[in-house]
């Protein structure tokens, strides 16, 4: 859910098929707030690729919507709390092919104990070697492929602590033959995360072309600052969460951002 949730001074554009999906009590709430208070200028369904777009007179209304859904999506029956937590705090992206490039990279074995996994029966996790909750990012560099027992013992645990954990268990010896390999795998890794960075940087750039063609004489900026999109037209400026890197749909096609553009500049 959060990443598609925006929120940009008196607007707020979300997933149209989130908001439906929570309780009506939820529903209700926000929409009173949109529709029925003066201080609401619009609300409209269909805003973007699916999204809904609440526009409003008053900052401090939209401020409380906001609140209500991301209130709402910590607390939802849905994804895991880790799953929300990466979308909302996670920066970064990473593909298929960003997976099985460290899959072969590790030789098909687990980053952490070399047992073998298997991308193909998908019997694999994959770990943000710096938890997300440590501000731990989803680009490539940050990721490592495992069991799925391994992923879950060390969950949010830091690369050292997993390692003085390891060698309580298997001894000293074993853990710095381990961390050797290890180290070799990030040097090579790092190449896979240049890689899909400077992919990312072309869509970027390539999408904020094509908005300045299409809405010539106004100020429009999309840029990623410190792994986080931004999205500036003339004085608005509408900040995605860190997760939004990784809506492949919304960030392949100019008429997500397009719409969301002329919201903004014909409301």
């Amino acid at each position: 859910m959060y990443a598609r949730i925006l929120s940009a001074q008196s607007m707020v554009f979300l997933a149209e098929d989130e908001f439906k999906s929570m309780p009506e009590t939820i529903q209700n709430t926000v929409l009173e707030r949109c529709m029925i208070t003066p201080a609401c200028a619009a609300a409209d369904f269909g805003i973007g690729q699916g999204n809904l777009l609440l526009h409003f007179r008053d900052p401090s209304v939209a401020a409380y919507c906001y609140e209500e859904i991301r209130r709402h999506g910590l607390h939802k029956v849905g994804p895991p709390f880790r799953t929300l937590l990466e979308l909302d705090r996670s920066g970064g992206v990473y593909e298929d092919e960003d997976i099985e490039k460290i899959f072969e990279l590790q030789e098909r074995r687990c980053y952490y104990t070399g047992t073998p996994i298997s991308i193909q029966q998908k019997d694999f996790a994959i770990d943000h070697i710096v938890p997300v909750d440590r501000g731990g990012s989803s680009w490539p560099g940050n990721l490592a492929l495992t069991t799925r027992t391994i992923g879950r013992e060390k969950l949010g645990m830091s690369k050292r602590g997993y390692w003085k954990l390891l060698s309580e268990r298997h001894g000293a010896d074993w853990v710095a033959t381990r961390r050797t390999i290890c180290e070799t795998i990030d040097k090579k890794r790092r190449s896979i995360d240049r890689q899909r960075k400077s992919a990312v940087d072309d869509m970027t750039s390539m999408r904020c072309g094509e908005l300045v063609n299409e809405f010539p004489g106004h100020m429009i900026m999309l840029e990623i600052t410190d792994d986080e999109l931004t999205l500036v037209v003339d004085s608005t400026t509408i900040c995605f969460p860190r997760g939004f890197l990784r809506n492949g749909d919304a960030m392949a096609e100019a008429k997500y951002f397009s719409r969301i553009v002329r919201a903004v500049l014909f409301p």
